[in-house]
């Protein structure tokens, strides 16, 4: 029993020490970066892009999904679908991952200037975050004390635009997005009545609601038959129903039922909740 215990602190010290060397922080594991985008498609309703991205990784896992939250095209919010992409990451290599569809539609921005300068320039800058979910063995998530397997990454960069059909190409597109930012201006033009309405609804929304809402931040921690402690957190919406009442969902309560690792170490009796 004394040998393998011994084992198992060389293992974990072992590898606590690649990360300490490739960085003093975990999440320096894994990077993702924009490589290039590459538009798609213009309509007098739309314009779409197709982001292409690589993830590199120190150690050797393999990658369950990557989410993306807060991501900004310059100075415009937009929704990046995660991707879903099982693959092995080879320690130091670039993986390039399956280009991601970018759509924004015209009558949900204010302006549209953003991606006129975009197109212009041929150049764009990304930011937000991204979270990649790794499969990491029990020695590997108890040394960087990252049991879920998770890893929160900032995406900051800037890279090339590629418009297809060179100087005609880019002139024609810059075209159409003028074309559209025109139809918002005019009062009475079927895309401004949509986009007026729903701005309307929005801010009827915001009124009735606004006090109402609340950010929920959970706290709760496991600890490990060998006495390593493990801590989460995380944030989610409610309701206040009163002013000694909040509406949340069941996972904001319990946490630790909504995390199969975690479950199953609770249920196995290989850990504890705190």
């Amino acid at each position: 029993m004394k040998t393998f215990a011994t084992l198992l602190f060389a293992a974990i010290t072992s590898f606590a020490s690649l990360v300490q060397s490739s960085d003093s922080h975990p999440n320096s594991l894994v990077q993702v970066r924009v490589v290039r985008v590459d538009l798609q498609q213009v309509t007098s309703d739309y314009i779409r892009f197709a982001m292409v991205m690589r993830i590199k990784s120190s150690h050797s896992a393999r990658l369950r999904r990557i989410r993306f939250s807060e991501m900004r095209w310059g100075s415009l919010p937009f929704f990046l679908s995660p991707i879903e992409e099982k693959v092995h990451l080879t320690p130091g290599e670039d993986l390039i991952l399956p280009p991601i569809p970018v759509t924004f539609y015209f009558r949900d921005l204010d302006t549209l200037q953003p991606l006129e300068d975009s197109l212009r320039n041929q150049e764009i800058t990304v930011s937000g975050r991204a979270r990649a979910e790794l499969d990491l063995s029990p020695l590997e998530r108890i040394a960087l004390l990252q049991w879920s397997g998770q890893f929160e990454i900032p995406v900051q960069s800037s890279f090339p635009l590629t418009v297809p059909g060179g100087q005609l190409g880019r002139t024609a597109a810059i075209a159409s997005v003028r074309a559209s930012e025109l139809a918002l201006a005019l009062g009475g033009s079927a895309l401004n009545l949509v986009r007026t309405e729903q701005m309307d609804r929005a801010d009827e929304v915001n009124r009735l609601y606004r006090s109402a809402l609340v950010v929920a931040e959970y706290r709760y921690a496991v600890m490990l038959r060998d006495g390593q402690r493990i801590d989460f957190k995380g944030k989610s919406l409610g309701f206040l129903l009163k002013p000694n009442k909040v509406l949340l969902t069941a996972e904001t309560v319990e946490p630790w039922k909504y995390d199969s690792d975690v479950a199953s170490l609770l249920e196995s009796k290989q850990a504890r909740l705190v």
